[in-house]
């Protein structure tokens, strides 16, 4: 979530310019260049799409469906940590554990 967090800061702050260091650093990659605006850049969409566990090629919108299975997946992780405890709890959850989305 802090990956998705991340890249809708670099949205709201300036959508015409290219990924924050922040970003580029979560996502392992080179925070020298200039990447071209996000929407435009296909080194930040391979990154970003590597960083997820899909194949380079990968589209924005399937990046955007993978950002989208994995809020599902946390939402119904939480609703049924919360059923379970009674309390409100994130502690438990790993978005980027493999077995969280049966892979």
């Amino acid at each position: 979530m802090d990956t998705l967090r991340l890249l809708s800061n670099c949205y709201k702050h300036d959508p015409s310019k290219g990924p924050g260091v922040p970003l580029l650093r979560r996502l392992s990659l080179n925070t020298s260049p200039i990447y071209m605006p996000l929407p435009e850049s296909p080194a930040f969409q391979k990154g970003l799409a590597v960083y997820l566990g899909l194949q380079e090629s990968a589209t924005f919108v399937d990046i955007a469906e993978e950002f989208l299975r994995r809020a599902g997946s946390f939402l119904a992780d939480l609703r049924t940590t919360t059923q379970q405890t009674g309390q409100l709890s994130t502690w438990a959850v790993n978005l980027f554990d493999p077995q969280l989305y049966g892979v």
